[in-house]
């Protein structure tokens, strides 16, 4: 394994880290207060409670301002959860009522891992969309499923079939297994294990916030499903899962608007911001991919993508304590913070030396788009391969007396830059 890739997996699993440790966190505290407070005096429960209608509007309004439809269609299935359980809580809990409570129970416990996972796995289409519209409609559809169960169904059928229909349907929610007021069913407990390790299984491979604010929402609603006959446990949960979806939002809007989705590299939005954190000893550099136009011209947009996200793969991994960003189209910038553009020149000729020395291969046209099984047809759909070489034209320069500020370095490193391409290109010169 080389450096680049080692670097790649170091910063995807420092990533990664970051990325579930707010929703750990969150549900960390949520257990640790179910915990350590026993009782909430009414004031407080009240505030908690209208607290969690307040800031679930909230999330869903800024769930869809960021472009996060399935994580605001979640806040409100958590929050309908929550009116259903009081709901069971504050009704009578007559021998004639337990039925119909034990089958609404065994439901939520089923339909609500269910929604958030479906919704964790679909693509995000907006609101006011056709699929924006299904996805309502299937909620509606759920909760007037529950409602003709409890309340309708006497407009249809006898007292005799309407008992009869309720002890079916909770025959079904709960697998065949007996299910008694207040506790779980094992069905529910099954539906949540599959689905938690469904999202584990997403969330490790791909590192989004989201996916672990969807882990950790649905852990924390299991806890407050589990434990609802508790005066506080669903209050507590259920707004804390409210809390980790929303910071989930916030987490990964800021990493798509600080990284460059095609490079997977800081975007020029973030370099704006680190350059305001610079000390008084820095040097920024310039890089631009040699002849990139003419290449995607003559092979296409997507290869010129893959040569993009080579060379960024590259830069991220260099050397002298540099920092790499996409600046715009086929450019880079490397800032190094307490380096002087001597100190930083080296690291560049290196980096620049190894993106030469790496040979970019391209796919022929007639090669199969699985890899062949046996050695004979893959050494026949390698060896048509073209290799190209890449390479990369560097500019570097530092602050001093008369460059002062950050952009008048990178305008200097820019015209170092230019004067690379104008000796001949695949050099590294400094301003």
């Amino acid at each position: 394994m080389n450096i680049t890739q080692s670097y790649k997996r170091v910063s995807e699993a420092l990533r990664a880290t970051s990325a579930m440790l707010a929703p750990c966190l969150l549900l960390s505290i949520c257990l640790v207060l179910y915990i350590a407070v026993s009782d909430i005096n009414k004031m407080t429960f009240a505030f908690m409670h209208y607290s969690l209608f307040v800031i679930t509007i909230i999330g869903c309004f800024l769930s869809g301002w960021f472009n996060r439809s399935k994580a605001s269609f979640s806040l409100v299935i958590i929050l309908l959860t929550y009116i259903s359980l009081n709901w069971l809580k504050q009704s009578a809990h007559g021998a004639e009522t337990q039925s119909i409570h034990n089958l609404i129970y065994c439901f939520i416990c089923v339909l609500l891992p269910l929604n958030i996972t479906i919704l964790a796995f679909s693509e995000e289409r907006g609101f006011f969309t056709f699929w924006g519209f299904l996805k309502t409609l299937f909620i509606v559809a759920q909760l007037g499923f529950l409602d003709f169960i409890t309340n309708r169904a006497e407009n249809f059928f006898s007292a005799k079939q309407i008992l009869l229909l309720q002890k079916q349907l909770l025959n079904i929610a709960s697998f065949g297994m007996n299910v008694n007021h207040g506790e779980m069913a094992t069905s529910g407990i099954i539906i949540f294990a599959i689905c938690i390790a469904v999202l584990m299984i997403k969330a490790s491979l791909s590192g989004k916030s989201m996916d672990y604010g969807f882990l950790c929402g649905i852990i924390g609603c299991n806890f407050g499903l589990y434990l609802y006959t508790e005066p506080t446990a669903p209050l507590i949960f259920m707004l804390g899962s409210v809390l980790i979806i929303i910071t989930a939002v916030f987490q990964d809007s800021y990493y798509m608007a600080f990284n460059d989705q095609l490079t997977e590299i800081p975007s020029r939005q973030s370099l704006n911001a680190d350059l305001k954190k610079l000390g008084n000893r820095y040097a920024i550099s310039m890089c631009d991919i040699d002849f990139f136009k003419k290449f995607n011209d003559t092979y296409g947009h997507d290869v010129g993508d893959q040569v993009l996200r080579m060379v960024a793969a590259k830069l991220k991994a260099v050397g002298g304590g540099g920092k790499a960003y996409r600046y715009g189209g086929e450019e880079f910038t490397i800032v190094f913070s307490g380096k002087s553009s001597e100190e930083a020149y080296d690291a560049l000729e290196e980096t620049r030396r190894i993106i030469e020395k790496t040979p970019f291969f391209l796919r022929d046209k007639k090669r199969p788009k699985k890899d062949p099984k046996n050695i004979e047809e893959k050494r026949g759909a390698t060896s048509k391969n073209d290799s190209v070489k890449i390479t990369i034209s560097i500019g570097v320069a530092e602050k001093n007396r008369r460059d002062s500020n950050p952009e008048d370095v990178i305008k200097k490193a820019d015209r170092a830059l230019y004067k690379a391409k104008e000796q001949g290109r695949n050099k590294v010169v400094r301003g």
